[in-house]
């Protein structure tokens, strides 16, 4: 139906990873130490865009 997205923060993180994200762009600072929820937001700013 949908397109599929991932749902847990690992799975975001995974898959923002694969596109070469490591860092939150605003702070830099590591992903996992950031809200799901903010976390999310770069996920479907950066990653889903395709």
């Amino acid at each position: 139906m949908g397109a599929t997205y991932p749902t847990t923060k690992g799975q975001c993180i995974k898959a923002l990873k694969e596109k070469g994200i490591n860092r939150h762009p605003q702070d830099l600072r590591k992903l996992e130490l950031h809200k799901h929820s903010e976390v999310l937001n770069v996920y479907f700013k950066y990653a889903h865009a395709e």
